[in-house]
């Protein structure tokens, strides 16, 4: 594997796990506010 193709695999990996993890922050930010909100017809 030359160098430009490792240096591309690790960006496209890097770019994968900030996705992965703002989604799964956001995630939570989400059960929290449901948590917050008042309680209707479940």
């Amino acid at each position: 594997m030359k160098s430009n193709e490792f240096y591309y695999l690790v960006m496209v990996c890097g770019t994968f796990v900030v996705f992965a993890t703002s989604l799964a922050v956001t995630y939570v930010q989400y059960r929290r506010w449901l948590r917050h909100q008042p309680v209707r017809h479940r």
